[in-house]
C-alpha cells in the first residue's frame, strides 16, 4: 500500500515497504518493513518479512514507557518516547532505516467515498484529493491522508467504494519525532 501526504496542491506517494537483500537462502524474506506501535505503556517494534511462503516476524523489540510519556493519547514526553524507541530498535536488531508507525485510531478520520470505476490511477488520485475537501474536517494542508480502493459499490457497479483516511500532520510529526 502506498502512503500519501499533502504537499502543496497534490498528493505525494511513497512506498511503505522496502526491498530486502537478495540472498541465496530461500528462507530469508525478500521484502521487509518495520512496524512501530507507541502505546500508553510501551514502544513495540516488529520487523515483518515476506518470502514465497508468506509473512513472518523477523525481529522484535519492546521497551516500557514511563507513566508520563503518553497523556490523553498524545506524546507528552518526547525524550522518554525517543529513548524507549531507541532501546526497542536496538533490541530488535533490525537494520531497516524506514518504518511504518501506528497512530491511535482516535486521531484518524476515515470516510467511505464513491468514485467512477473507470478512473485511471492518476485521475483517481486527483478525484480523491478533490473529494477529501468535503469529507475531512481539517484543511487538507494540515493532514496526511491515504486511500484504498475497496472494490465495486454494491449500490452502483459503475462506482468504486474508496476508503479515505486522514490524520492531522502535527499528530504524525509527534509520532515521527
Amino acid at each position: 500500500m502506498a502512503l500519501f501526504s499533502r504537499k502543496g496542491r497534490g498528493l505525494s506517494r511513497s512506498e511503505s515497504s522496502e526491498k530486502g537483500a537478495n540472498t541465496a537462502d530461500s528462507n530469508q524474506p525478500r521484502y521487509s518493513a518495520i512496524g512501530i506501535d507507541i502505546s500508553t505503556s510501551a514502544v513495540k517494534v516488529l520487523e515483518m518479512g515476506r518470502d514465497r511462503d508468506g509473512y513472518k516476524a523477523i525481529n522484535v523489540g519492546i521497551e516500557a514507557l514511563p507513566r508520563d510519556a503518553i497523556v490523553e493519547r498524545a506524546i507528552s514526553n518526547l525524550d522518554a518516547v525517543g529513548e524507549a524507541l531507541a532501546v526497542a530498535l536496538k533490541r530488535s536488531r533490525s537494520k531497516r532505516k524506514n518504518a511504518i508507525v501506528a497512530v491511535a485510531s482516535s486521531h484518524v478520520v476515515t470516510r467511505t467515498i464513491y468514485l467512477p470505476a473507470e478512473l485511471n490511477d492518476n485521475d483517481l488520485e486527483e478525484q480523491v484529493g478533490l473529494e477529501a475537501v468535503h469529507h475531512i474536517p481539517y484543511s487538507l494542508d494540515e493532514v496526511n491522508m491515504d486511500y484504498m480502493v475497496i472494490g465495486p459499490s454494491a449500490a452502483d457497479p459503475g462506482e468504486n467504494e474508496i476508503l479515505l483516511s486522514a490524520c492531522r500532520r502535527e499528530i504524525v510529526e509527534d509520532y515521527a519525532g
